[in-house]
């Protein structure tokens, strides 16, 4: 059987499967595959033949990417759920339309001056798609490792590499798997490529060092990190992962503006253990942790434990109403200037601090001598804590 023929095949099959399925009441659902390249799956799924380029291409330019939902903690929460799934379905569809675009413009034989760019769109969105609807997970791995092969000589063939490789890591790591050296080089070399935009440049090397990190028989982990430090652009997640390890056991002073206007400086505070908690109203694993960090800080306020959050949101006085109502009484850094959060994996007011998050909530730990001592999240926040706690100041022993 040839490719197409195996492409056909499968689509009649999950079609039909899919057919029966809601038949017979079980689920309410149809596959919703993105649109395909060859003309012959094409008309299985129902697309019309391909328009004229610029009809396309236009339609293509107009699409609007849907901004996160302006809802609050304080919402209802029937309410909050409908504007939320609302906002998914809206995502979905907008990074479906971005997949059928440009494989309509594929299949009409496009090569024009922005292929590269469209390219780069479709795998990003289809690789969104991946994420969100299991339904259509198979289809749409395919259609990311075939751009590997239909494209061998563009960038984003090396988007696909990186993708075949992430995935082989991604099962592989897990059960406690190291990567050889050559394979490392193997990698860099992709990296050095720079297929992922500067944001993402190094990830995948950083996935795959991983296992290494902390054997204190090789320097595999410390050679390559210092590699990912010299050849990658500086604002890259895994360069600032890497300066962020290192910071660890150094001084760390965190200054902003309060929600009052106030001065905050944890340099004040210097002899007290500070927890230093970046979280936004829109991260549900940062609310949920938020009642843990309450009890922490009563538990031990008394012995010099000091709770200061960082607002990564634009709607500083919702915050406020929501930490009276659950009395979070603890200072907050906030950024009153931010009328919108486009990104939710960024934020102003973190961006002028002296701290580094790389997901949220994140918690950064400082001892009584100022120095930084935990980031990200933790798994046993208390005896985290309570460690620190223990530790006299510097003269103080």
């Amino acid at each position: 059987m040839n490719k197409l023929s195996l492409v056909v095949s499968l689509l009649a099959g999950v079609l039909a499967l899919g057919g029966a399925v809601c038949a017979q009441g079980e689920l309410d659902y149809t596959p919703r595959l993105p649109r395909p390249v060859d003309a012959e799956a094409r008309e299985m799924l129902g697309y019309a033949p391909p328009r004229e380029v610029g009809v396309v291409l236009a339609e293509f330019d107009a699409l609007v990417e849907p901004k996160v939902p302006d809802a609050s903690p304080n919402d209802p929460e029937d309410e909050r759920i409908v504007i939320f799934s609302a906002w998914r379905n809206a995502k979905y569809e907008y990074h479906l339309a971005r997949v059928n675009l440009i494989s309509e413009l594929e299949e009409a034989g496009y090569d024009g001056e922005r292929l590269d760019e469209l390219l780069e769109a479709k795998f990003i969105s289809a690789a969104r798609l991946r994420q969100t609807h299991e339904g259509t997970i198979s289809w749409i791995k395919g259609q990311l490792w075939e751009m590997e092969d239909m494209y061998p000589d563009r960038p984003i063939a090396n988007r696909a590499r990186a993708m075949r490789m992430t995935n082989a890591l991604r099962g592989l790591l897990p059960l406690g798997f190291r990567v050889d050296e050559s394979v490392l080089q193997s990698i860099a070399d992709i990296e050095l490529k720079e297929s992922f935009g500067e944001e993402r440049a190094g990830s995948l090397l950083m996935r795959a060092i991983g296992a290494w990190r902390g054997d204190e028989d090789s320097d595999v982990y410390e050679h390559w990190s210092q590699w990912i430090v010299d050849n990658l652009p500086s604002e890259s997640s895994a360069v600032k992962q890497i300066m962020m390890e290192r910071r660890l056991n150094t001084p760390l002073r965190v200054q902003g503006v309060g929600l009052d206007g106030e001065t905050i400086d944890t340099a004040d505070w210097m002899g007290s253990v500070v927890l230093v908690d970046c979280w936004g109203l829109w991260c549900g694993p940062c609310l949920a942790q938020m009642p843990e960090v309450k009890a922490i800080y009563e538990k031990y306020r008394g012995r010099g434990l000091i709770v200061v959050g960082v607002l990564a949101d634009w709607r500083p006085e919702e915050a406020r109403q929501y930490l009276a109502n659950h009395g979070y009484d603890w200072p907050q850094i906030v950024d009153a200037q931010v009328k919108e959060m486009k990104d939710i994996d960024s934020h102003a007011v973190i961006d002028q601090l002296n701290v580094e998050v790389s997901g949220y909530p994140t918690i950064h730990l400082i001892d009584r001598d100022g120095i930084q001592r935990t980031m990200y999240g933790v798994a046993d926040l208390e005896k985290e804590v309570l460690q620190w706690l223990d530790t006299p100041a510097t003269g103080d022993e």
